[in-house]
């Protein structure tokens, strides 16, 4: 995984969404000035639409909870 620039030469990475709309992609961007992390969704065709934002200190229970999450349905 590799980190792309966007238009505010901010850094991001770009995964899959998955459900059938493989054109479309969760943008994760680093705003180091507000020192914050960026969710937003992308539909390939330039399109951004808007998601929340991150503060630093949030990020490891951002993560716990997306792994609990993994963990706790990847079982059924």
């Amino acid at each position: 995984m590799e980190y792309n620039k966007d238009s505010a030469h901010h850094d991001y990475l770009q995964i899959p969404l998955g459900w059938d709309a493989p054109e479309f992609n969760l943008r994760i961007t680093v705003v180091p000035e507000n020192e914050t992390v960026r969710l937003n969704k992308t539909d390939g065709k330039n399109h951004i639409y808007p998601g929340p934002e991150f503060d630093y200190q949030h990020i490891p229970k951002l993560i716990e909870a997306l792994a609990k999450i993994y963990n706790d349905k990847k079982e059924k």
